[in-house]
């Protein structure tokens, strides 16, 4: 028996399954990107995705990740139709469904863009970081702007560390170590929950040493992100705004490609270019999805090897 009109799912577009993710319980990953939802917004999950999320760990909640397949899907949506969910409501629910999808893919990979697929790189080449930095501090505009000058130490840390975003944005004076010579991330606190020692270089201890002389005593007290001046919404960075300031800097820059998780991409091409073996550059970003670093090295010897 059909439901009646009106009634049947909206004919979106298939939402992708996820792949080689065999060894990630649903329940696991449903309850982590609850806790990523939340930090991304001070003002919490709203009542229809935290809705969402307690139906899908009730009714997948003891499966993996690459249980969530076409046919599920497809027939998890159909009972939704048949027990009277309007189409808007479907159709946010995919969309709320693939955004957990993309987010499973990244978080659970290695923390890396997947390669299997085919997907695209985008790292910058050493012209393009310099305009990049440049623009971050408004010197394309013939001086600095202060609006976005935040964006300055925020990128330059990423392309000299290969720290992802997401760890960027929990870093504190008590994990830069010795004479600002190295950062020291606890596995209770990094991203993955695996601890990084990364050394930095001299113009990332440099910039590291200046916010601290120059920063007052209570923004020295709320840590890195308050002495670069990063926006908050709240009490929490505000993601939208960071990321939308750094697009604009990117186009400034005359860069048409690439986002913020892009600087560690780069990071680990300056480390091919470099010399560095890529076990290391591996150690350094905290990469272990070997087709990505395979990808990036492979290029970068070639052209310098000559």
């Amino acid at each position: 028996m059909r439901p009646p009109a009106g009634t049947m799912p909206p004919q979106n577009k298939p939402l992708a399954p996820v792949h080689h993710l065999d060894s990630v319980s649903l329940r696991h990953a449903i309850d982590e990107y609850r806790t990523f939802s939340m930090a991304a917004d001070p003002l919490g999950v709203d009542a229809f995705t935290s809705d969402c999320l307690n139906r899908w760990t009730t009714r997948w909640g003891s499966s993996r990740l690459h249980g969530l397949r076409a046919d599920v899907l497809h027939q998890y949506f159909g009972e939704l139709c048949r027990s009277g969910s309007s189409a808007p409501d479907i159709s946010r629910e995919k969309g709320l469904l693939a955004s957990f999808c993309r987010w499973t893919e990244r978080r659970y990979s290695g923390g890396d863009a997947a390669t299997s697929h085919g997907c695209s790189l985008t790292i910058w080449n050493a012209v393009e970081q310099r305009r990049l930095l440049d623009s971050c501090r408004g010197l394309e505009r013939g001086s600095q702007d202060p609006s976005s000058g935040y964006l300055y130490a925020l990128v330059l840390l990423g392309l000299k560390t290969g720290l992802r975003f997401q760890d960027l944005l929990r870093l504190e004076w008590r994990h830069v170590k010795g004479a600002f010579d190295r950062i020291h991330l606890p596995a209770d606190e990094a991203w993955t929950r695996r601890a990084l020692e990364i050394p930095l270089q001299r113009d990332a201890g440099s910039l590291l040493a200046a916010l601290q002389r120059r920063s007052t005593p209570a923004s020295r007290a709320s840590g890195i992100l308050a002495a670069m001046g990063v926006p908050l919404l709240g009490s929490k960075p505000d993601l939208r705004r960071i990321r939308e300031d750094f697009a604009e800097a990117r186009a400034r820059a005359g860069i048409r490609a690439g986002d913020l998780e892009s600087l560690r991409l780069t990071f680990i091409r300056n480390c091919a270019s470099a010399g560095i073996p890529m076990a290391d550059a591996a150690r350094l970003s905290d990469c272990r999805n070997r087709g990505l670093l395979a990808r990036i090295y492979s290029p970068a010897e070639k052209a310098r090897r000559g």
